[in-house]
């Protein structure tokens, strides 16, 4: 009404039918989170509220791989960590795993999980190399594999 930006969105992803969005902590419009959208009756659904800045989803649409941000409206503070999610959506359920470390204010240093076809491995981006050593301004790729 008055020009203002209410709601952020971004980092849509699709699988079939339906695909993920994240709705920013930055966002005025209440429940920030993580949007499932039914592309073919264009309604989307608030499924999991979180700090979600990226997204990725597996072919089936079964699960989701999400990293986390720390500035804005977020309610996590601890500065350049992103936590590493996985939401299954068929339990909707949502299980931590890994933290990332990075300077996030600069633009190449975003973890941006993203799965395999099947959702059985995720790939991420870490500058924390093992333990408490930081490898910044270096960064390296991670694996994780799934059950």
């Amino acid at each position: 009404e008055n020009g203002e930006l209410i709601e952020f969105l971004g980092h849509e992803m699709n699988a079939g039918n339906n695909a993920v969005v994240v709705r920013y902590p930055l966002s005025l419009t209440k429940g920030f989170g993580l949007v499932y959208i039914d592309l073919l009756d264009r309604k989307g659904e608030l499924i999991d509220h979180d700090d979600y800045w990226h997204s990725s989803i597996t072919a089936s649409g079964n699960r989701f791989f999400l990293d986390t941000m720390w500035w804005g409206n977020s309610s996590r503070n601890k500065e350049n960590c992103c936590d590493i999610i996985m939401y299954d959506n068929n339990t909707k359920e949502k299980f931590l795993l890994d933290t990332a470390f990075m300077p996030c204010h600069i633009q190449c240093y975003h973890p941006h999980p993203a799965g395999t076809a099947k959702g059985e491995k995720v790939l991420f981006i870490n500058t924390r190399q093992s333990g408490n050593t930081d490898n910044y301004p270096y960064s390296r790729i991670v694996m994780l594999e799934l059950k």
